[in-house]
């Protein structure tokens, strides 16, 4: 929709002061805006980019927009209409200060003034600086014609004017998503490398882990042949063991009763040596006893001599007899001694026997063990939950790769879109078919103007201008006159081609020092365009006081005691 601005209110702004100068923006058709150099004629340009896109016109600094004696309290205030929604902006300095109010309510603030501004150009104005500069504004030397401006700067004006800026947008939102998708492959590339890398280890693991159990089951099983093969010569040996014991026992049992042979003969021989010493005594008593100790009579000789002659008798037999034991005992000793090498022979194999069968326990005992940790092996639980963790790996790895697939088919279309939103594509053919009617409406108001070539801009706003004679000309071949010229053909041109688009229309056309190139004929020919165009409300800014009576009223700017004052005829 069309925006008609209402009127501006401003103080403690450039050369004004803390009394506010009003201007009515939608009343007479043509205003002229007069005073000296000095004055602050050009105050309400600046005052109008300030409130609407908070700067001020061309490239003045921000702080030098404030009053410099007052310095605070700086504040413009713009009405503008769109439709039936009637919009009040106020903007300050010192304090800062934005507010933005829909029929008198306030429209709800973000807390970043930049976001709020946003909401002020994309949703309510629908025009940003650029735009509302070469379609509003025009002539001062802080204004940057079209045809100064680099190419890029040009299409972007374009696309705003033809309302395809949308799709530079889309292209830049569109730019953030393939950044976003090549993040995103980038990171799932990454991801699937790692993946990947996880199935190839955890497969090369339950391999290792399958075959270290296989070889671990044969190396036990080899175990428990050897011990069982070790056994069964143990147990051979044990059975020829045990038939020595029982041989052995069978002569062992023979000589039983040798002990008690060996004893009973050592105690007879010492009963008879018992005996024969008695006798020994009584023949050495009969030998040297001359009286008897009991009766105290003499012993006769013939009494001596066979009392020892009968003692000789029987100390011949207990000699005899110790012969007979002592050779007894000798021969008893000798069987004594091979019974006990029988026994020691017996104990030895014995002591062997209990060894092999130690032997032979160990062995059942390694086999047991061995048969246990065979058991263990073939309880593949610990396999399987490694096997499990393969498969999850591999899992993964199918979904990620479907997950890459999705992302490649999305970057396709991506670039699809992205070649169809590029300046190359569906801007360029939207642009190029307003080539023509950009070039019929400009060459209309050149001729109009009293400038006659044929001016051309082709699809990238490259100009090319033929005089009468064709030769080739461009936008610095000219003096400032003709170059205003241009700059008033293109503006209106814009203007035109904004209305049908209802993109940028506005019922507000500033012109700032504009006729200060032209000449006599330029400035007539001009007050003639403008009072036929398309401009409902158009202002002049000018010093020179004879365009007064070529317009509808006039605004008097006076700088009075330091602070501009104005006005109105």
């Amino acid at each position: 929709m069309k925006i008609i601005f209402n009127s501006i209110k401003y103080k403690n702004f450039r050369s004004v002061g803390n009394i506010p100068i009003e201007l009515k923006l939608d009343g007479k058709k043509t205003t002229l805006i007069s005073g000296t150099n000095g004055d602050g004629k050009s105050t309400t340009i600046h005052a109008l980019c300030f409130a609407l896109f908070g700067k001020g016109f061309g490239n003045v600094n921000k702080p030098s927009l404030i009053n410099s004696i007052n310095q605070k309290q700086l504040e413009v205030e713009i009405e503008f209409t769109i439709g039936k929604k009637k919009y009040k902006v106020i903007r300050g300095m010192k304090p800062n200060k934005f507010e933005i109010y829909l029929e008198n309510e306030l429209v709800k603030q973000d807390p970043h003034v930049k976001d709020y501004q946003k909401i002020l150009e994309n949703q309510i104005l629908k025009m940003n600086y650029r735009s509302f500069t070469q379609v509003v504004v025009v002539g001062s030397g802080e204004y940057t014609p079209f045809m100064v401006m680099p190419a890029k700067e040009r299409r972007e004006f374009v696309e705003d004017l033809l309302d395809i800026r949308i799709f530079s947008t889309m292209n830049l939102l569109l730019k953030d998503e393939i950044r976003l998708t090549k993040d995103a492959l980038k990171d799932i590339d990454a991801e699937i490398k790692s993946t990947r890398e996880k199935v190839n280890l955890q497969e090369s693991f339950v391999k290792k882990l399958k075959q270290e159990r296989g070889e671990s089951i044969d190396k036990l099983l080899a175990g428990i042949s050897k011990c069982e093969e070790s056994n069964n010569r143990l147990i051979s040996e044990t059975k020829k063991i045990q038939t020595k014991i029982l041989n052995l026992d069978s002569e062992v049992t023979a000589h039983s009763n040798i002990q008690d042979d060996v004893r009973g003969a050592k105690l007879k021989l010492k009963n008879i040596a018992i005996e024969r010493n008695k006798i020994i005594e009584r023949k050495e008593f009969y030998q040297t006893v001359d009286v008897c100790p009991t009766c105290s009579q003499d012993v006769s000789d013939v009494h001596k001599i066979s009392i020892i002659s009968s003692v000789n008798v029987d100390l011949a037999e207990y000699e005899d007899e110790l012969g007979k034991c002592n050779s007894l005992i000798t021969s008893l000793s000798h069987d004594l001694a091979e019974y006990e090498s029988l026994l020691e022979n017996k104990t030895s194999l014995q002591s062997e026997l209990s060894g092999i069968s130690n032997e032979i326990h160990g062995n059942q005992v390694l086999i047991q063990k061995a048969r246990t940790q065979i058991d263990d092996h073939n309880d593949t639980i610990s396999i399987d939950a490694e096997s499990n963790k393969l498969k999850e790996f591999a899992k993964k790895f199918i979904s990620l790769d479907k997950e890459k697939k999705k992302l490649l088919e999305s970057q396709q279309y991506q670039d699809m879109i992205f070649t169809m939103l590029s300046d190359t594509g569906i801007k360029s053919k939207i642009i190029k078919q307003y080539i023509p009617t950009f070039n019929k409406l400009i060459n209309k108001y050149l001729g109009e103007l009293d400038f006659f070539c044929a001016f051309h801009l082709n699809e990238n706003f490259e100009e090319t201008i033929k005089s009468r004679h064709r030769d080739n000309f461009t936008y610095s071949n000219f003096s400032d006159g003709q170059k205003r010229r241009i700059d008033a053909a293109l503006l209106l041109t814009w203007r035109d081609i904004a209305k049908a688009k209802n993109s940028v229309s506005t019922n507000l056309l500033i012109l700032d020092e504009f006729d200060a190139a032209l000449d006599g004929a330029g400035s007539e020919m001009l007050q003639q365009l403008l009072k036929i165009c398309s401009a409902e409300n158009v202002f002049i800014i000018s010093h020179k006081d004879a365009m007064a009576d070529k317009v509808d009223s006039v605004i008097k700017f006076i700088r009075k005691n330091n602070f501009t004052e104005i006005s109105i005829d």
